[in-house]
């Protein structure tokens, strides 16, 4: 082990008064038994019980004459010792390397300026404690200096934070700061008090850790903005809007692990061994964030997409609906609602397995979801049943008149019914008229229910239907109201009147057409003789009988007498009326006229 080196100085020896005295090897003698007892007191480790303070101290003695009696001769001597601490050749040089050296050469003034002020307060003297109170203020200013070196060269280092981007090689760059300031501090505090040093050392890691670890969040911030923006983009990429993607759990999977993991190596990047080391820098916060945004985007994007979903399933039932509803409201057939209760149980029932097949496989639904959306989808599903019967019953009358067309004016091929005199108009008018108003009955009222079938608004007759004076039918079952039911049944009744009258017209005058008997042409022939023979021989009556003939021919054979005659009709009206205003006039005229005049 090495000695602690000790130099002991006996000022004031050799004063005024020569013969006092002592020699000064009595006084070396005095001072060694003092220290013996005082090194003998100390409780000292089990191993070195039986030690001498010499075992550990090597002392040295010098003396100093009186200060004011022998003035030149103590500068001489006080030169001469402080030769010894500064002269490597002096041969007492006292600072040998041998010897122990934990006062650094820098911090020795301190170091004795504190033992002396520690001497001149009567105070008792500590060394080690000296030795501790050196090395604090000198490792406090040694870290000051390192971290104030750091801050500076932190300043070019976070730049790119300044502008919200990332710091390219951020562990690496922090690495190097630490290890420089640390690096900085440990080359000059090394040579103090070790627990001190160490200390103060850790201080300085401290106080760098939370600077750094500042600029970490925020070089973290960043990775989440961009991470958590990247997932956006590949969602979107991914699923595009307005669209129904089948494996859509897959994406959405793929896309979160790859973000997640992406997130992860870039945060590892900006974290080296030595950082991880020294400091427990925690990002599960942003990592918990970024997983909860994910969540919160997924979560919506699967919203919409099981919305979609539903949208195109109304499609589908709308489509299914639609096509086999014209048919079965057309033929308005007594079992119409066995037929569309039937064609409504098939078409949920395949939405159903379809549905459930999809949100189990595409979008990991639970089987609560899964229930929840399938009874929703019911309700789709009834809804849009009654908004279709609803839009064919708007245009319900159509399908009355269309119905009446084919059943009273059309014959059992297709072609248009021409009536004759003996045919009973009344009979098929009142037949097709009841059946054309059997559709709105079976329409009106929502009868999927086979409790409901008997519901109805109307009563039969001899004449048709006709509305009952009181009825109660439940608002959830009404397709057309009993207001709504009564305006289209009266609008009919007036399209089927004047069907009716046309027919009658028709008949009348497929009436007039019958043949003239022989022997009526056989009289006309004979009494007419004469007349004929005139018109033959003379080219103007000829002229005049053919024109007016033919075209009386033409009327008759293309049946254009209904046309004709109100244009007939209202030519005579017409001249007749100008006859008159023309008489009136003139008898205005005459009456105006003096009596002389009018004679």
């Amino acid at each position: 082990r090495s000695l602690v080196g000790s130099e002991m100085c006996i000022r004031d020896r050799g004063d005024h008064d020569p013969e006092s005295d002592a020699p000064l090897e009595s006084l070396i003698k005095v001072i060694t038994e003092d220290m013996d007892k005082i090194w003998s007191g100390i409780t000292k480790p089990e191993k070195f019980v039986d030690s001498k303070a010499t075992d550990f101290f090597d002392f040295t003695y010098v003396t100093l004459p009186h200060r004011v009696y022998k003035k030149v001769d103590f500068e001489k001597q006080v030169e001469s010792l402080k030769s010894k601490f500064y002269d490597p050749q002096h041969p007492g040089f006292v600072l040998k390397k041998e010897y122990q050296s934990d006062i650094p050469a820098d911090g020795f003034c301190q170091y004795a300026s504190n033992v002396w002020e520690t001497i001149k307060a009567n105070k008792d003297l500590n060394l080690p404690t000296q030795k501790e109170m050196l090395a604090t203020f000198r490792c406090e200013e040694i870290l000051n200096t390192a971290f104030k070196n750091f801050l500076d060269a932190l300043v070019n280092f976070k730049e790119p934070l300044e502008s919200n981007q990332p710091i390219s090689g951020f562990a690496f760059g922090a690495d190097n700061l630490v290890k420089n300031a640390l690096s900085e501090y440990d080359s000059q505090a090394k040579r103090y008090h070790k627990e001190v040093s160490a200390k103060k050392r850790t201080d300085l890691i401290e106080r760098i850790g939370e600077c750094l670890f500042k600029l970490f969040q925020k070089q973290i911030q960043i990775i989440l903005d961009t991470a958590q923006e990247e997932f956006k983009i590949a969602l979107k990429r991914e699923i595009p809007e307005n669209k129904v993607i089948e494996s859509f759990d897959k994406i959405v999977t793929s896309i979160s692990n790859t973000t997640l993991t992406t997130f992860n190596e870039r945060v590892k990047d900006c974290l080296s061994e030595f950082l991880s080391q020294n400091y427990s820098w925690d990002y599960s916060s942003q990592k918990s964030q970024l997983q909860k945004s994910m969540s919160a985007k997924i979560a919506q994007e699967r919203e919409n997409q099981i919305n979609l979903l539903l949208k195109d399933q109304r499609k589908y039932i709308e489509r299914e609906l639609i096509g086999k509803l014209n048919s079965f409201i057309e033929k308005s057939q007594p079992n119409l609602w066995n037929q569309i209760g039937n064609l409504y149980d098939r078409v949920t029932a395949d939405l159903e397995i379809r549905l459930m097949d999809t949100l189990k496989n595409s979008y990991a639904c639970t089987e609560d979801e899964i229930k929840s959306l399938a009874a929703k989808v019911k309700d789709t599903s009834f809804d849009v049943l009654i908004t279709v019967l609803k839009n064919k019953a708007s245009n319900i009358q159509l399908v009355m008149d269309n119905s009446f067309r084919k059943l009273f004016k059309l014959d059992h091929e297709g072609i248009p019914r021409r009536w004759k005199p003996k045919d009973d108009i009344t009979t098929a008018f009142k037949s097709a008229k009841l059946e054309s108003e059997k559709i709105l009955d079976y329409i009106s009222i929502l009868k999927i229910a086979e409790e409901d079938r008997k519901l109805s608004y109307f009563n039969q007759t001899e004449n048709g239907l006709v509305l009952k004076d009181d009825v109660d039918i439940p608002s959830s079952l009404e397709i057309l109201s009993l207001d709504q039911c009564g305006s289209i049944l009266k609008s009919f009744h007036e399209h089927c009147e004047s069907a009716f009258l046309e027919a009658r017209r028709e008949q009348e005058y497929a009436a007039t057409k019958t043949t003239v008997p022989w022997f009526l042409l056989v009289l006309i022939v004979v009494l007419g003789w004469n007349e004929f023979m005139t018109i033959l021989f003379n080219p103007v009556y000829l002229v005049l009988f053919t024109f007016f003939g033919g075209g009386i021919y033409v009327v008759y054979a293309l049946g254009l007498w209904p046309v004709i005659q109100p244009i007939f009709t209202t030519s005579l009206n017409t001249a007749y009326n100008l006859g008159r205003d023309y008489v009136d006039k003139q008898a205005l005229k005459y009456q105006n006229l003096p009596k002389t005049k009018r004679d």
